[in-house]
């Protein structure tokens, strides 16, 4: 019996970890965020997998590990305010100061 709470217990972490994975990638997804959407801590995360690495690993989605979702949109959303704001205001008119106001951002994160 406690070798099947064990496996359901695994089956769920890997159910949550891909749904994470395929939704933020690989880099943004932590095991903080796999914990918190298991309902689990973080150690215990590590009881079954040594690291997000190795989880990663188990679900067999090599190709995802590149892919960043949540990145390349804020990347999409910030070059598209700072298009509007070009057409607006010209390049040599726009600064990196608007921009980032415009985006919500500090200036330091869009470099």
């Amino acid at each position: 019996m406690e070798n099947h709470t064990r496996n359901s217990t695994q089956a769920a972490i890997q159910e949550k970890a891909r749904e994470l994975f395929l939704k933020k990638g690989y880099a943004e997804t932590t095991v903080r965020d796999i914990a918190q959407a298991t309902g689990l801590t973080a150690g215990s995360i590590y009881r079954y997998f040594k690291g997000k690495k190795e989880l990663f690993d188990s679900l067999d989605i090599p190709e995802m590990e590149l892919v960043r979702p949540e990145y390349e949109k804020k990347r999409a959303d910030t070059l598209r305010i700072a298009l509007d704001l070009f057409g607006q205001k010209g390049f040599e008119g726009t600064t990196m100061d608007e921009i980032a106001v415009a985006c919500g951002v500090s200036k330091a994160t869009l470099y």
